[in-house]
């Protein structure tokens, strides 16, 4: 599911909660939203399968979903005011709906800034899977430098069962930004709770942190290895280009990304198999470039320097 949703000459904090909660649980008629009628709902191939599970107040709202492999076994997104324009997220390994309390936070508290009385636009890119949150305020049409999301990924660790229990989600530490998806950051991605190899045992908090990684073969690398030649193919600086089938021009390419941690000896898995979002070059093209692919439409979202490739519909 794609959304672009559209302020409307005036937009409430609690409106822009209850209408990105509405989409992220499977709404597809503007109508039925707050913001303007110029917003668009594309759910055409792909559908989003969050449900509200604590609706605090009205902005106070907890969603949940799923994970792919069991379907018993859900991961928990936090959205509340903070102040007149501030949209934050917390996400959770678990959520109690009586005593209205999370447990075991996944990363730390992304915050989406907007305006309630000036031109804003909010992007919602979410399946089953995930959710990732984009806006632009004052008509500025650079992208915002920390986006709010939620990841699943697929088990990549033979311990890492569904008996164990352990939460195959990720999310970014400070929201995903530039910082994040450099190649060797340290900490890039956070778990609510894992397993640390090591003899460790249950890991939580800043220890639970894994980098972004590049698939290699069967394996996942994470930049500081094999895996900075790929983040060298994806530095435009360099000149590379992705060229069309008549040989000629440029393209954004599509580069699945995971999470591993090495430091804990923990394989991680695949985002992109399962998010249907990849990276894509830096420094080339414009926020919000459109791509088709094996039939699929995907959007260019720009951050400072990096740009991530979503399905769009």
């Amino acid at each position: 599911m794609y959304a672009r949703l559209v302020s409307p000459p005036t937009w409430t904090v609690a409106e822009k909660i209850s209408d990105i909660v509405a989409v992220l649980s499977g709404e597809t008629v503007v109508a039925n939203l707050t913001a303007d009628a110029s917003s668009i709902i594309d759910a055409s191939s792909l559908t989003s399968g969050w449900s509200v599970h604590d609706a605090v107040t009205s902005t106070n709202v907890v969603i949940k979903a799923p994970v792919a492999d069991d379907p018993t076994q859900f991961k928990f997104s936090r959205l509340y005011a903070s102040g007149e324009t501030v949209i934050s997220i917390q996400s959770y390994e678990f959520w109690n709906e009586t005593t209205h309390v999370g447990s075991n936070p996944i990363g730390a508290i992304h915050s989406l800034n907007t305006s309630e009385t000036t031109a804003s636009v909010i992007y919602i890119s979410g399946s089953d899977r995930h959710f990732l949150l984009n806006g632009t305020f004052n008509n500025n049409a650079s992208g915002f430098t920390s986006l709010p999301s939620s990841f699943e990924h697929t088990r990549k660790d033979v311990w890492n069962t569904i008996p164990h229990g352990y939460l195959n989600v990720v999310v970014p530490a400070n929201g995903l930004s530039d910082t994040v998806l450099s190649k060797g950051t340290a900490s890039s991605f956070r778990w609510g709770r894992t397993l640390a190899v090591n003899g460790l045992g249950d890991v939580t908090g800043t220890a639970a942190s894994g980098f972004v990684a590049v698939p290699l073969g069967n394996n996942f690398a994470d930049g500081t290895g094999d895996g900075v030649n790929i983040y060298e193919l994806l530095n435009d600086n360099n000149g590379y280009r992705v060229l069309d089938e008549t040989k000629t021009g440029g393209n954004h390419p599509l580069w699945p990304f995971g999470v591993i941690a090495p430091q804990l000896g923990h394989f991680g898995g695949d985002i992109s198999s399962l998010c249907d979002i990849y990276l894509s070059t830096r420094n080339f093209g414009n926020n919000f470039d459109e791509l088709s692919y094996n039939g699929n439409t995907y959007v260019i979202w720009k951050l400072s320097t990096y740009r991530m490739a979503v399905r769009k519909g």
